[in-house]
């Protein structure tokens, strides 16, 4: 299964952690916030459906550590390209 397959469906943010901050104040987070990921696109929400951000990503899986760059289609990112590394466990 590739890593595209495994982020796929409702996930719930438990940390965040930007610049070394763990879980600084933004505008693309939330208590109980739900990311959902359909193919390569994501949806942040509250509960009760509030849109928090959305947009694009494209994975780049096989870098060591496994890069992600987020394109957010809303919000002062719109359009920017916004690099990042995850992990899945």
């Amino acid at each position: 299964m590739t890593d595209l397959e495994k982020l796929q469906g409702q996930w719930r943010q438990v940390k965040f952690e930007e610049n070394g901050l763990i879980d600084p104040p933004d505008s693309h987070g939330a208590d109980g916030a739900i990311m959902t990921v359909s193919a390569n696109s994501f949806h942040v929400a509250v509960p009760g459906g509030e849109t928090l951000v959305e947009g694009n990503f494209v994975l780049h899986a096989s870098q060591s550590p496994k890069g992600i760059d987020w394109i957010d289609s809303m919000g002062e990112d719109a359009g920017k390209i916004l690099p990042a590394v995850y992990r899945l466990s």
